[in-house]
């Protein structure tokens, strides 16, 4: 009997360590596509309600999931491709106007700086200008190298829809934790937070942003509002990072009436970040600031833009479970 039992542990001990070997193995294998597939699974978590309507009127899920992910690719294409020409037009523009070194030469002046220390601000500026354009230059120019990455993003992408069900009961079977039902209301909850009320709030910003910004002649309007956009989805830093400067830069340059239109434009988004969101996301989701905030900015520095929905995610349902854990 005792020999028996050996032998099933030294048997488990090999099963084990293969698997931890083939978990090792897998994730080097699908690495490089690894902020591909979590795109698409962000995208599949904001079309599949969309889908599942589909599917009852159409009543076939492989023509509903086509469709589906041909519309989520022309809503997401179409725009980025609108936001990257502007921004390194705007951006090229911007350099061009002498506005920064106007700036420049205030701070300089204002501090009674030398002449190479003002040499140097106006040196890193033009660096930083061009740094952003020829980065968005980049995207545009490695789109042809990408084309692999964006095949097997629309091939995920679509059998997300269609196996949409099958991912949801498989992780219902396999999550081996006590409150099971509680923790994967929390984790749908979240991620519905985060997805859905971060972006939605953060997409208005940027277009109060774009359209007020244009409106009062602020130059570069798309490039600052793409920022505001990007910061929305960071707690505590938000908008006001972006158009208290501008404003500020305004004034220094003499031009009031902008100035004051800046002010009322930024109010109007941080009003959107204060009372709207908490409108949008209700009392779905509980999850602390901090771990948005942490979750956001670790997320960008390991996958990029789409860490600033995955970070946060992550860390919620991380602890999460091991809050139920510590219960247990």
């Amino acid at each position: 009997m005792k020999r028996h039992m050996e032998k099933e542990e030294i048997q488990k001990a090999i099963i084990g360590a293969i698997l931890l070997g083939l978990a090792i193995l897998t994730f080097f294998i699908a690495r490089p596509y690894l902020i591909t597939v979590l795109t698409s699974a962000v995208l599949g978590f904001l079309f599949y309600p969309v889908y599942t309507r589909v599917k009852k009127i159409i009543k076939n899920k492989h023509l509903a999931a086509g469709l589906v992910t041909i519309l989520a690719i022309l809503i997401v294409v179409i725009p980025m491709i609108f936001i990257i020409k502007n921004l390194i037009s705007e951006a090229i523009v911007l350099y061009n106007s002498g506005i920064i070194d106007k700036t420049i030469s205030y701070f300089t002046e204002l501090l009674n700086t030398n002449i190479e220390i003002k040499n140097i601000l106006i040196e890193a500026s033009k660096r930083g200008i061009n740094y952003l354009a020829s980065n968005a230059s980049k995207i545009i120019v490695g789109i042809p190298s990408s084309l692999l990455n964006i095949a097997v993003g629309i091939y995920v992408l679509y059998y997300i829809m269609i196996n949409g069900e099958e991912i949801k009961r498989f992780i219902q079977k396999n999550l081996h934790i006590k409150n099971k039902e509680k923790i994967i209301k929390h984790m749908s909850d979240a991620s519905f937070s985060i997805v859905y009320g971060t972006l939605l709030t953060a997409i208005l910003q940027m277009a109060v942003a774009a359209i007020g910004f244009k409106i009062i002649g602020v130059q570069a309007a798309i490039l600052w509002a793409f920022l505001i956009g990007i910061l929305a989805f960071i707690p505590f830093a938000g908008s006001a990072i972006v158009w208290i400067p501008i404003a500020i830069v305004n004034i220094i340059t003499k031009a009031y009436p902008q100035a004051i239109g800046i002010i009322i434009i930024g109010l109007i988004i941080s009003a959107i970040e204060t009372f709207l969101r908490p409108k949008i996301i209700g009392s779905r989701a509980d999850i602390h600031p901090v771990l948005v905030l942490i979750g956001a900015l670790g997320g960008v520095e390991i996958l990029g833009i789409i860490g600033l929905v995955v970070g946060p995610i992550v860390l919620s349902s991380f602890f999460t479970i091991l809050k139920d854990y510590n219960e247990r």
